[in-house]
């Protein structure tokens, strides 16, 4: 009796250990990455983007999510290393943080699990390249992408460009005014073939498996827009953003300095010019339909993952930036020091987290203001690795990154615990921050500033969700704006500095 008793009690025990140890192991981590990913098309009716509406409904939504710079390869080296571009001093594409002293040593994010002993995955654009030494290979593992997809590779090529005659073939000059059909299928575009590997990768796993780190980057909606033809279908019918002309009466239009304008009026100066911005905007969102069927194939895989892995598996869905277009004159992002734009609507995208530990939180929306950067910390403390846990005598220690872990916000759906600013900042201390009421941007070049009001109405003020009514403007600007301004102008230099103030 006392021998089956024995026998009896060991198995339980065993069994335990078993549940134990997989409630224990490491958490998997999918991040989905989506170039150019507005968050306000500004266009009627709404857009639709049911995939990744299935990943809202499952986990948190952070509705106010802003990027570091509005701009590819400064906004990902940011999040991916968790250095502040006030740090680094990388603010265009074409800077390497790998080659910048004092920060070749950097410790990425994937890099990190990757350290710790899981597979780092890659697939598609997650760095501004995605083969070769751009791609960062310290960061993976296994780095599977099948095209390196920039400005929407040779795909393009021999593609017309609007209104010339001519076709696409100096990317740098002419994709903005370049989109319209392939006649490919979505299995042939560049983008699918990637996602193809990281599904694969997902449908092989089992749970005894090691952890993974897989992220995977989805390059439309960037520019050029061209789609492939099964979405030709989508946004026939459609009414554009409200354009505000340069020389109108919104002064803050001439006010400060932008580069979008130019595209623009090139694009309204082509033969039709309103239908061939009506064809362009229909070009982008055609290309975003396109993206949000390949998060929709991820997810999927996600879904078909054994329970065990699944439950284990935290998924992050985010934009790198935002995109203008047509909203004040502007299209596209910020294109040089001189003429940066870093209005709502190129910092601002998509952040969605999903921890399976957490499903109360399912479908939750967090409104404060919050940036890319904190997804470092967020992911690492979700993980069971919080940045406070290591110490602080190397310059790369996650103790060193910038951001501020949403952890918290993850689990309760719930913006109690969320600093509630974003800063973002452009070359030549060009800065934008963003709280939950307002916005201001400083151009130091200029000693110009603006302040918009994106409050709830109280007080009587009206809300500017569109930024058209720079409140420093002399045409509305009072002692009260001003110490707005002011105010906003400190704490953007408080964090500049490392100091957290919270509002």
């Amino acid at each position: 009796m006392k021998t089956r008793f024995f026998l009896f009690a060991s198995l339980w025990i065993f069994s335990q250990w078993g549940v134990q140890a997989q409630n224990d192991r490491q958490k998997n981590v999918l991040l989905i990455i989506v170039d150019d990913l507005t968050t306000q098309p500004g266009v009627q009716p709404a857009v639709q983007t049911p995939q990744m509406d299935r990943l809202k409904q499952k986990g948190v939504h952070f509705t106010q999510a802003h990027a570091a710079v509005p701009l590819c390869n400064p906004s990902r080296t940011a999040f991916l290393t968790g250095l502040a571009p006030w740090q680094t001093q990388i603010f265009s594409n074409s800077q390497e943080f790998r080659k910048t002293k004092g920060y070749e040593n950097a410790i990425t994010l994937p890099q990190f699990f990757k350290n710790q002993g899981y597979i780092s995955f890659a697939s598609g654009k997650i760095y501004h390249r995605s083969l070769g030494e751009r791609s960062d290979p310290l960061s993976w593992t296994q780095n599977a992408t099948v095209v390196d997809v920039l400005y929407g590779s040779d795909e393009n090529e021999a593609v017309p460009v609007a209104g010339t005659g001519g076709v696409v073939e100096a990317y740098e000059e002419q994709v903005p005014l370049a989109w319209g059909q392939l006649e490919k299928k979505t299995e042939e575009m560049d983008d699918w073939k990637n996602v193809t590997q990281a599904v694969q990768f997902l449908e092989k796993q089992t749970p005894g498996d090691s952890a993974f780190f897989l992220a995977c980057g989805v390059v439309r909606p960037h520019l050029p827009h061209f789609y492939p033809s099964d979405f030709a279908g989508v946004y026939q019918d459609l009414q554009l953003p409200a354009y505000v002309a340069p020389g109108s009466d919104v002064p803050d239009i001439l006010d400060c300095p932008h580069s979008g304008n130019s595209i623009l009026d090139s694009m309204l100066a082509l033969p039709e010019g309103q239908l061939q911005w009506k064809q362009a905007v229909q070009s982008y969102l055609r290309c975003m339909a396109f993206a949000d069927h390949c998060v929709g194939a991820l997810i999927d895989a996600f879904e078909g993952l054994p329970e065990s892995v699944r439950q284990n598996t935290l998924v992050v869905l985010i934009g790198d930036h935002g995109y203008h277009l047509g909203q004040k004159s502007a299209w596209a992002k910020v294109s040089g020091a001189k003429a940066p734009m870093v209005w709502d609507q190129t910092t601002h995208t998509q952040m969605v987290i999903y921890d399976p530990k957490y499903p109360e939180a399912g479908g939750k929306a967090v409104a404060a203001p919050v940036s890319l950067m904190d997804l470092y910390p967020t992911i690492l403390e979700l993980c069971g690795t919080p940045a406070s846990s290591y110490p602080d005598n190397d310059p790369f220690s996650p103790r060193k990154i910038w951001g501020e872990s949403l952890a918290k916000a993850v689990a309760s759906g719930t913006a109690e615990t969320v600093p509630g600013y974003a800063l973002s900042v452009m070359a030549g201390n060009v800065v934008s921050l963003r709280s939950p009421d307002w916005r201001y941007i400083y151009y130091p070049f200029l000693r110009k500033g603006e302040l918009y009001y994106h409050g709830s109405g109280r007080e009587g003020r009206t809300p500017d969700p569109e930024e058209l009514h720079n409140l420093l403007h002399p045409d509305h600007a009072n002692p009260f704006y001003m110490k707005i301004a002011q105010r906003m102008k400190g704490v953007a230099n408080k964090l500049k500095k490392g100091k957290r103030p919270v509002f």
